[in-house]
């Protein structure tokens, strides 16, 4: 199995270069309690801790709960031990979630968090999502709040599917879409390769083909799993604009060089 996703190796190291950029000494995170959950929260103590990052133990959920009260309150301690200590300029803490992120911010509410003065940071489902703009989650994630996600590197090929497309459907892809796009033409590129309609023979072409091809996502071969090698991500921020909220992008990971671009001003994005 190939795919053009990178893997929880690539995500957590912008996740901690995202805290360590923000001053974090002090991390308190929040997980789903699955393969990828767990793949991501070893990656991220791994790579906070070579940046002088503590990592709290946390609170490790079940993703199938419907029902987070005592979540809440664990993680509602520990954040607050964690500023007793540090002070909350020094303390990030950190969600990783999907959609039952929307139920976990609602109990979390009563923890008054936008009080702990912290920097809620990282990568996971609620970035760009809708829920995340519903006014109980926006007022609590905003203040202080940056999110990375996946985005394609900017190239002329981008530019202009995005714009046949925007004139198709009234909007651009989104990542995965563009991903599909070239995973269409990656598979036919090995195809015409293999210069037969064999399942074996392309699939040794697959890996050749992938390094030297640039599509609309950018370049990135396959690793020795065939999961993309890396990619860079867009950092984001809820922000207030003309009384509601909406997502802005505030800079970019270059997974390349593992360093961050803040931008001067934040570009509303939806």
């Amino acid at each position: 199995t190939y795919r053009l996703m990178p893997t929880t190796k690539i995500e957590g190291k912008c996740f901690a270069r995202i805290a360590h950029d923000l001053g974090t000494k002090y991390l308190v995170p929040m997980w789903r309690g699955d393969t990828f959950g767990d793949s991501m929260m070893s990656y991220v103590r791994d790579y906070c801790s070579k940046l002088g990052i503590t990592v709290d133990e946390g609170v490790r959920y079940d993703p199938n709960a419907t029902e987070f009260s005592s979540e809440a309150a664990a993680f509602a301690s520990r954040v607050n031990t964690a500023i007793s200590t540090y002070g909350a300029d020094k303390v990030s803490v950190y969600i990783h979630c999907f959609e039952e992120g929307k139920a976990i911010f609602s109990t979390l509410k009563a923890y008054n968090p936008t009080s702990w003065g912290v920097h809620w940071v990282g990568v996971g489902g609620l970035v760009l999502t809708d829920w995340a703009l519903e006014t109980d989650t926006a007022e609590t994630i905003s203040e202080k709040g940056v999110y990375g996600c996946l985005i394609p590197t900017p190239n002329p090929k981008l530019y202009k599917v995005q714009a046949q497309i925007k004139a198709k459907l009234g909007r651009e892809a989104d990542i995965y879409g563009l991903n599909g796009y070239d995973a269409v033409w990656i598979l036919a590129l090995a195809m015409n390769s293999a210069k037969m309609y064999d399942a074996d023979a392309v699939k040794a072409q697959l890996p050749w083909v992938v390094s030297n091809y640039t599509g609309v996502t950018g370049w990135s071969p396959f690793d020795e799993a065939g999961d993309r090698e890396g990619s860079n991500y867009g950092l984001f921020q809820v922000v207030k604009s003309d009384g509601t909220y909406k997502w802005a992008q505030i800079g970019i990971w270059d997974f390349g060089l593992d360093q961050i671009t803040w931008w001067p001003e934040p570009q509303i994005v939806s």
